[in-house]
């Protein structure tokens, strides 16, 4: 994974000329330690860093590149901030979460992010403009929509 990620983040500063990209490696210092020494102006590659630090990183984004984690989705919506990934193999878990971001709009849904398309940026701006919209009833949506998926109440 390390290899892939060094790939797409070479691949990204590329492709998309005005994208700056900062890459949160937590605890893989061989990959923080790769894409540090890439010594691009427009790359930024942090190590374990603190949540407030995360948060800060978030909240100063155009947009959020990742694997569709609950966790990791939920904060970019919560930070305001739209979340771009792949539909290229999901884990179990990350099926709702796909399809959360789909019928939200909150995100961009790539085939794979080997391949980033050059209007990314507009449409993660689309994205931006649902994630802005939503409700502070976001939470209650989201619990909403698992009771649809699993069919049982939980409440």
């Amino acid at each position: 994974a390390p290899d892939r990620v060094g790939r797409i983040v070479r691949r990204a500063l590329r492709a998309l000329p005005t994208l700056h990209l900062a890459v949160i490696c937590g605890g893989n210092s061989g990959l923080h330690r790769r894409l540090s020494a890439l010594n691009h102006p427009r790359l930024k590659a942090e190590g374990f860093i603190a949540p407030a630090r995360v948060r800060r990183y978030f909240r100063g984004a155009d947009l959020i590149i990742g694997k569709p984690g609950p966790g990791v989705v939920s904060e970019a919506v919560v930070c305001g901030v739209p979340y771009v990934t792949e539909r290229l193999k999901p884990m179990a878990q990350e099926v709702c979460v796909l399809d959360w971001l789909r019928d939200s709009g909150v995100g961009v849904l790539l085939p794979t992010l080997d391949r980033l398309p050059a209007d990314l940026l507009d449409l993660a701006a689309v994205a931006r403009e649902r994630v802005q919209a939503l409700s502070n009833r976001a939470v209650f949506e989201v619990a909403d929509y698992m009771e649809r998926i699993i069919g049982v109440g939980v409440g």
